[in-house]
């Protein structure tokens, strides 16, 4: 069960979740690739140096799966929910009428590859960061379109 839907307060629902873009794999994705790029090219590493850059590709790789799997981002029909970390976790919860802002931040292939960073800004002076969000403009629309829905509503 997700954090998200672990915190659910009674009659909550989630109404839009997110994840981490598949670009936290990118640093493991390359180091394959220089060591493909020995081997093709004819160079004769040694096995000691194929088996170093294999381990780190591997950690680099553990690392960006543990990233991916331990962040959520979700919006509730009630507030701003997301968590990131799997030892070391940072969450961040925001009532959706505390909201003041949502910041996105995008590099040129974030914007290519529609992957960006969120900041939340609270009225309260919170201000929350969280990178590499998959379809940053979609979850800064969805957390717009649910604060407006609420002030309809009242």
């Amino acid at each position: 069960m997700s954090y998200i839907n672990k915190t659910l307060l009674p009659d909550e629902k989630v109404i839009y979740s997110s994840h981490p873009h598949w670009i936290v794999f990118f640093r493991s994705w390359a180091i394959l690739i220089v060591i493909a790029a020995f081997l093709l090219i004819g160079a004769r590493p040694t096995l000691l140096i194929i088996g170093f850059f294999s381990l780190l590709a591997l950690i680099v790789c553990l690392s960006g799966l543990i990233v991916y799997y331990s962040s959520e981002f979700g919006i509730t029909d009630k507030r701003v929910v997301m968590k990131s970390g799997f030892i070391s976790r940072v969450a961040f919860e925001n009532s959706l009428d505390r909201i003041e802002g949502v910041e996105i931040s995008q590099s040129i292939l974030g914007r290519i590859l529609d992957y960006g960073s969120i900041r939340i800004r609270g009225v309260s002076g919170t201000n929350e960061l969280f990178s590499a969000v998959c379809h940053p403009f979609r979850f800064r629309y969805k957390v717009l379109e649910e604060i407006e829905r609420q002030k309809k509503a009242k």
